[in-house]
């Protein structure tokens, strides 16, 4: 169960990232319309990129932390203080 949890913790702490550049791209471009059909491509791009690859290094450095500490801690379920 600790694998998932760790493992929920960095698809959240990817997808947070990638909604954030999304946000940002978003702001740096106002001729892109707010439209669903033209949003979801765009998101899904920035998650593939960001999410996905940050997601691989946030769990690498929770298994890391995991390796690392004196005394191995329970992940938080969905702990942005972990990833933190």
């Amino acid at each position: 169960m600790r694998h998932l949890r760790m493992l929920s913790n960095a698809v959240l702490g990817g997808t947070l990232v990638a909604v954030y550049a999304t946000v940002l791209v978003l702001q740096l471009n106002p001729h892109v319309a707010l439209h669903p059909m033209q949003l979801v491509p765009l998101g899904l791009a920035l998650w593939l990129f960001y999410g996905v690859n940050l997601m691989v290094l946030f769990y690498a450095l929770i298994v890391l932390r995991q390796i690392v500490a004196r005394r191995v801690m329970s992940p938080g379920w969905l702990s942005l203080r972990i990833l933190a």
